[in-house]
């Protein structure tokens, strides 16, 4: 039993010359299938439109600077919640919708060919303006036939039926959906347009809301740390024209560096103003004292205010302004001293805002604003510490010390010049 156990075992075992010739006579089926699928995968290649990603870089702060002490020292992320907060800045409505409202995203044009329809964007011959639209426009889209070089025709859906209506380059049109006007860009080829043969003169056109531009865009845009540990942030965009990404990417970090500057100058103008607010408080109680001082003098009896003393204490009170004007200048010398040796960014400084008497120290102030809007140029295309940045960093530096000395040099002439009306004074 054994023995017959073992003979059927070897029976069944596998045969390769079977096993092959229960496929072969299906070959024919491979051969028909394996083209039939590399048509298909060749089609809906020609048939899709490819998506790009474009990417830039931006240098948020300089990692020391921002880092908060107590944080490094705990270790409870305080560094990573600087960048999450920037982060969620840029990609806050405002900032993205600011951004989108200064480029041409509030039309979107596609080229329609034999197969399938491609975006232009600014590729497009032509580039439509609209003077008012209504609402329902931005749920449609238009067609644009280019006929020749002197106009073509405006092509819409009224009723269930297709209307067409002839326009000139420049001419205002007035259509059910709004009133517009389609004008030639610089692009516009005249000797393509004069051929009769150029096939390129189909396009469709669709209006955007801002909100609709805004939320495509949100919907696409990725920001993330470029690399572990690093002060500088990398901000994608997918689309299917890559100059399209660029344009905004471009105008996003624009409209984050106008706003980081307003931010800045916002504080420096508030310290300012808080400083001044304090200054006018302390002179008008030092008046009053000075006043209550002579009333009660004249009421004791112990001086009588004749027109001397009224001279006198007018004379007083004028000294006491000066005072506190010349204060307010070394608080505002104090402030810029701290804010040059602890900050390693100080562009955005406004020399207007702190209301320097000195011309030569505005000067420098707004020359260390320059080189620092150069920095930032030069870091979106390269990493912190890179050789690149190394002359501008110390151009940047010897501005500072600059910055510094003549600071020190003002407030020590104006320390000079409080001691002599603190003089005239007593």
């Amino acid at each position: 039993m054994n023995t017959d156990d073992h003979q059927s075992f070897e029976r069944s075992d596998f045969d390769l010359g079977t096993f092959l010739r229960n496929y072969v006579r299906y070959i024919w089926l491979f051969a028909l299938t394996i083209p039939l699928l590399l048509g298909a995968a060749w089609l809906y290649n020609w048939y899709t439109n490819p998506t790009y990603e474009v990417s830039t870089k931006l240098m948020i702060a300089n990692q020391e600077s921002q880092k908060n002490s107590y944080f490094e020292d705990l270790d409870v992320g305080g560094y990573d919640k600087l960048f999450e907060n920037e982060i969620e800045v840029l990609r806050s409505h405002s900032l993205v919708a600011e951004a989108v409202s200064r480029l041409e995203f509030g039309v979107t044009y596609h080229l329609v060919g034999n197969y399938k329809t491609s975006e232009v964007y600014k590729s497009s011959p032509f580039k439509v303006i609209t003077d008012s639209l209504a609402y329902e426009a931005y749920f449609r889209s238009f067609d644009i036939v280019i006929n020749d070089t002197a106009g073509g025709d405006f092509i819409y859906s009224e009723n269930g039926e297709d209307q067409q209506r002839p326009f000139s380059f420049g001419q205002n049109i007035d259509l059910p959906m709004g009133k517009m006007k389609i004008e030639k860009r610089p692009i516009f080829d005249e000797s393509l347009f004069s051929d009769a043969s150029y096939p390129k003169r189909h396009f469709r056109v669709k209006f955007n809301t801002p909100d609709q531009s805004k939320n495509a865009i949100l919907s696409k845009l990725r920001i993330k740390l470029a690399r572990e540990r690093s002060t500088i942030l990398q901000l994608s965009l997918e689309d299917e024209v890559p100059l399209k990404a660029i344009d905004f990417l471009d105008m996003l970090t624009a409209v984050y560096l106008e706003s980081d500057i307003d931010r800045k100058n916002t504080t420096a103008r508030l310290t300012n103003e808080f400083i001044e607010d304090q200054l006018e408080v302390i002179s008008k109680e030092l008046n009053v004292i000075e006043l209550d001082k002579q009333n009660y003098k004249v009421s004791e009896g112990i001086v009588d205010l004749d027109a001397e003393s009224r001279l006198l204490m007018e004379n007083a009170i004028n000294i006491d302004k000066e005072i506190a004007e010349t204060q307010a200048q070394i608080k505002k010398i104090e402030y810029l001293e701290s804010y040059i040796s602890t900050s390693n960014r100080v562009s955005e400084l406004a020399p207007s805002a702190l209301d320097l008497r000195d011309p030569l120290l505005s000067s420098l102030i707004s020359t260390l604003n320059e080189l620092e809007g150069h920095r930032k140029e030069l870091v979106f295309s390269s990493l912190e510490g890179s050789p690149n940045l190394a002359p501008v960093d110390a151009q940047i530096e010897r501005t500072k010390n600059t910055i510094l000395e003549s600071a020190k040099n003002i407030k020590r002439n104006v320390d000079e010049e409080l001691a002599s009306v603190i003089g005239q004074r007593d």
